[in-house]
């Protein structure tokens, strides 16, 4: 994909006006990540893999996911506006770019749902209602953790779900978990197994503790991802796990829309926190 700094940002600076009324060269906006990553752009050589990944994944996806909702009348459409502008901190405001993405992604799929709150979507599939939950794994990005505290906050963030009081086996919990990836170069489904494993292991152990299973819970990244025909900017699936005990609905959802009959990406190693 051949990029040219001057034609992509500017195109990009009036897409954010027209879609977020969001001026990226507002010097009042400095402050926001958006204006962080815009400037970060300005700097970088337009032919490496870093502008590419910022413009593509951490600013024209979100334009991409909100012009959708705008064409299609989405009447969360506004609010997610607000939202996204008003959200100043980096690692909150990537949890919410995931949650739009996958807000973006049912659309897309021609889904029917709702965007409701705990869990965050309720899914309308083949009669009968399933649930998605979204989640994200990140760290301050000035932080650089050791190889412990990334387990450590993989572990966090799958203990805190499970002891949620809305989670049941007709729900799917999703988790993005790029910025972990990031920092652990050597990430990979066992890692979330073995994560899964103690975080089950731990609640088990104390009786006191509401231990709330989903159906199942996926993780996905942001990255460069490669197949047989092209490469991409995109969120891909790097594990999933199924409860025994699924509803069978979730199953059958999630194995035509998520995690089944797509053919297995080549993930570049993690270059970016987001």
């Amino acid at each position: 994909m051949e990029t040219n700094t001057n034609s992509d940002l500017i195109s990009l600076r009036a897409m954010f006006l027209i879609l977020l009324d969001f001026d990226l060269e507002n010097q009042s906006n400095s402050d926001h990540p958006f204006c962080f990553t815009y400037k970060a752009l300005l700097k970088l050589n337009p032919d490496t893999d870093e502008y590419k990944y910022l413009l593509f994944n951490c600013l024209f996806g979100i334009i991409e996911c909100m012009d959708m909702l705008k064409k299609t009348n989405f009447p969360e459409y506004e609010k997610w506006k607000v939202r996204l502008v008003k959200n100043t901190k980096s690692v909150g405001l990537y949890g919410d770019i995931y949650e739009l993405y996958i807000h973006w992604s049912l659309g897309r799929k021609n889904i029917s749902f709702l965007k409701s709150e705990r869990p965050d979507f309720t899914i309308n599939w083949k009669g009968l209602n399933v649930f998605i939950e979204c989640g994200s794994a990140q760290f301050d990005f000035n932080k650089i953790p050791s190889e412990k505290e990334v387990f450590r906050k993989l572990k966090s963030v799958i203990r805190i779900n499970f002891t949620s009081g809305y989670l049941n086996t007709s729900t799917a919990l999703f988790i993005d978990i790029t910025n972990l990836m990031f920092h652990l170069p050597g990430f990979d489904a066992n890692i979330l197994s073995r994560a899964l494993s103690a975080v089950d292991l731990e609640l088990k152990r104390n009786p006191s503790n509401t231990l709330n299973e989903p159906g199942a819970i996926t993780f996905m990244n942001f990255e460069l991802i490669k197949n047989s025909s092209n490469q991409k900017y995109a969120c891909s699936v790097t594990g999933s796990f199924l409860n025994p005990n699924v509803d069978p609905n979730l199953k059958s959802f999630l194995e035509e829309n998520f995690i089944g009959g797509v053919e297995k990406p080549i993930v570049i190693k993690p270059k970016f926190n987001h």
